[in-house]
């Protein structure tokens, strides 16, 4: 009995949506094969924001964000980036400030000389070096920080090899 594991790729993430189980029997030449379909699950992170134009701002215009449904209200905005989902409200509770969502990358030097370039603000953040550039991690990940005004971060991610 062995197990393969069937990927597909779209944008710049690798996502298993398929694993084929095959049995073999050898009663009489027969082979016999079981595929087993296995439903995956997405998280969508929830972003608190104060200023939602300033936060529409900085996730489509410095991070390549780019709005879900462009004619939403104003209230809850979803973005869209490769597969990536993000959500942003200023309807949730006023203690809800500082979320956190990783995000899996190739390149993660490249994004982030691509953000600076596009205005990607570093400044206040001189005691952490994963908001200052791509840092190795002793959990073997290469990361960068970008927190937005509202606290909430995203964590730019790639496997060391």
């Amino acid at each position: 009995m062995g197990f393969k594991q069937l990927f597909l790729s779209p944008g710049n993430s690798t996502l298993p949506v398929i694993k084929v189980l095959q049995a073999a029997q050898f009663f009489k030449y027969r082979y016999v094969t079981f595929v087993a379909l296995f439903f995956t699950m997405k998280i969508v992170p929830l972003f608190k924001v104060k200023d939602m134009k300033r936060a529409i701002a900085h996730y489509t215009g410095v991070l390549d964000f780019e709005l879900k449904y462009p004619h939403e209200s104003d209230g809850v905005v979803d973005l869209v980036k490769n597969g990536i989902e993000l959500q942003l409200t200023i309807y949730e509770g006023d203690y809800l400030f500082g979320s956190v969502a990783n995000i899996l990358a190739d390149e993660v030097d490249e994004l982030f000389k691509k953000y600076l370039s596009r205005g990607l603000d570093t400044s206040g953040r001189e005691n952490s070096p994963v908001h200052k550039g791509p840092t190795d991690q002793s959990w073997g990940r290469r990361e960068f920080y970008v927190t937005d005004a509202d606290g909430n971060t995203l964590r730019f991610c790639t496997p060391i090899v």
